[in-house]
């Protein structure tokens, strides 16, 4: 009796201990999933502020493209109005201005021999007049002859602006990968067998081997600089600054990271509503230069100046550039 209550209890005690043991692995088990869970929604929120910085420099890429493609236009219309203006000036000369010396050379002297004649009848002097009557009449026909030589000008010009080839190279201006293929790629897509023609380019075009659509959101975006594998890598000529006061301008920036050398472009979209700016200088050396100085001072407020890493792996592999 003594020994099946003994034995009884060992087996309680045992049964609670496995039961203890147990509960402790199950919470150690959430806790272990729990970590992992957060620092898979932790990457994934630097993902996507990767993602947003690279494509608001993509898109200061574009603006700054176009202006200058607009700036081009501008100064080709000045300089074909300025031809026009003077062909204008150049034909007026060669054609016009001529005309309008003669018509002026002989009205001077019908006025001339006009008023002589006035004179000589006003004095009953008549032995001149038949002679100034001929010269007149002389200068009345020329006169008569270059009205009709100026009634029977026709002023064309054979000029054209053809326009139609510059509107075609523009449909054809396009974001491409390295290839040429247009589009905005990311590294897990897969290319089109072959490449479509410029200006071609349809969803229809955008189809991975097996016939399903390739999204634009599917896959990291492509970076012009983007090494198979690796640890974060520093983008070349570009800085990152943060703890910027919020009412920082580009002018600010430019004022003060200017020292270190010439400024390509200056990304200050996030200052107000984060304080970060991106800067990308001409050089890497003026990037360099400004990266020996962590610790400098914007608009009274001392703020971190960081190189720009564009290249970010997730534990998966996934690479955003």
């Amino acid at each position: 009796m003594l020994r099946s209550l003994v034995g009884s209890e060992m087996c309680i005690r045992d049964r609670y201990q496995r039961r203890v043991r147990g509960r402790k692995t199950v919470s150690e088990m959430a806790a272990a999933w729990e970590k992992t869970a957060e620092e898979a929604k932790t990457d994934l929120e630097s993902h996507k502020e990767s993602l947003h910085s690279i494509c608001d420099t993509l898109r200061e890429e574009v603006r700054s493209g176009f202006t200058a493609l607009r700036e081009q236009l501008d100064a080709r219309e000045k300089h074909l109005l300025e031809m026009v203006d003077e062909a204008e000036e150049k034909e007026k000369a060669g054609t016009l201005t001529a005309r309008q010396e003669s018509v002026d050379k002989c009205c001077e002297q019908l006025k001339a021999k006009t008023a002589e004649m006035k004179d000589l009848l006003a004095q009953g002097v008549f032995n001149n007049i038949a002679a100034i009557t001929s010269e007149i009449q002389e200068s009345e026909g020329e006169l008569k002859a270059l009205r009709s030589d100026i009634g029977e000008l026709q002023i064309k010009v054979d000029a054209q602006l053809p326009t139609q080839h510059a509107k075609d190279a523009i449909e054809r201006v396009e974001i491409t990968a390295k290839d040429g293929t247009p589009g905005v790629w990311f590294s897990g897509n897969t290319r089109p067998a072959s490449r479509p023609a410029a200006g071609n380019f349809t969803h229809n075009s955008m189809m991975q081997s097996g016939g399903e659509p390739m999204s634009a959101l599917s896959t990291p975006i492509r970076s012009r600089i983007m090494p198979p594998t690796g640890s974060p890598s520093p983008a070349p000529r570009a800085i990152y600054i943060n703890g910027l006061p919020h009412d920082t301008s580009e002018a600010d920036l430019r004022e003060v990271l200017g020292e270190f050398g010439e400024i390509d472009m200056v990304n200050s979209r996030h200052i107000a509503s984060g304080g970060f700016a991106f800067v990308f200088y001409t050089t890497n050396e003026a990037a360099a230069r400004a990266l020996e100085k962590p610790r400098i001072t914007i608009k009274g407020k001392m703020v971190n100046v960081l190189a720009k890493k564009q290249i970010v792996t997730s534990p998966s592999g996934t690479t955003i550039a």
